[in-house]
């Protein structure tokens, strides 16, 4: 055999095993392109400031996949319009099997395992259990929180794990009604009003006529009266002559006595 003979039959060789090694690279990309993935997703739901909201935990799972175990972390952090954090310890109610693992991580987190089958084992989409997270009173209305799902994994039996990805989408809380905002209000005093008092006189006053000083008042004295006197110098006249009158009647009577003594 020619030595040209041999070089041919050896790059020949080379050939094949090169084109066996890129289908078998291509065979194994093809198989892994083709591996089925599970997701584990929160909800998104709302809830009123002060209350507790309830975010369901769902598994998806390919139709040639099932679910024997699983484990996960969950954690509440705050989203928009900055929320008051956590304050109260978040919980996790399962709605399948009792899970073997269901201990906080801190008040916002909680990590949950099942790490015995499952049975039956889990297909399709499950809702795994809700996630109970109070809600701060000090939440203000639209303001969020983020539910977020950590390392999760599982297996489909015994030997054979579940390639499973959280959801590219986190859950969310709205929080809605809130702590509303408080509007300073300007108070002002009332202004007292003057009140106008009207004294109204209880009698009419009498207007009295007072007589001049110096003006003779008309008086009886000594059984004489002067009603008719127009002055004062009338009056007086009578008034001086009333004490001598009786001189006068003198003569009369003793003309009278001298008449009886000649009878």
């Amino acid at each position: 055999m020619s030595m040209k003979s041999e070089m041919a039959r050896s790059h020949a060789g080379m050939r094949y095993v090169m084109c066996a090694a890129i289908i078998g690279a291509v065979v194994c990309i093809a198989q892994s392109a083709s591996l089925a993935q599970g997701t584990l997703s929160a909800g998104s739901v709302s809830a009123g400031a002060g209350g507790t909201a309830l975010v369901p935990i769902t598994l998806t799972l390919p139709s040639e996949l099932t679910g024997a175990t699983m484990q996960f972390n969950l954690t509440v952090v705050p989203g928009t319009g900055s929320p008051p954090a956590i304050a109260t310890q978040v919980t996790f109610d399962s709605l399948v099997a009792s899970p073997n693992q269901n201990v906080a991580n801190g008040l916002n987190s909680r990590l949950v395992g099942w790490f015995s089958n499952f049975s039956p084992l889990l297909t399709g989409t499950t809702v795994m259990g809700n996630l109970s997270v109070p809600i701060p009173g000090g939440a203000a209305a639209a303001s969020t929180y983020t539910v977020r799902v950590l390392n999760p994994s599982g297996t489909s039996d015994v030997d054979n794990t579940i390639d499973l990805i959280p959801s590219p989408v986190n859950g969310t809380i709205t929080v809605t009604g809130g702590e509303p905002t408080a509007t300073p209000t300007q108070v002002v005093a009332p202004t007292s009003t003057p009140t106008q008092v009207v004294v109204v006189p209880t009698s009419t006053p009498t207007k009295t006529a007072t007589k001049a000083a110096g003006t003779a008042t008309p008086t009886t004295g000594g059984g004489g009266v002067c009603p008719t006197c127009e002055d004062d110098d009338g009056c007086q006249i009578g008034a001086r002559g009333h004490g001598f009158a009786w001189l006068v009647l003198v003569p009369a009577i003793g003309l009278l006595v001298v008449r009886r003594r000649r009878r």
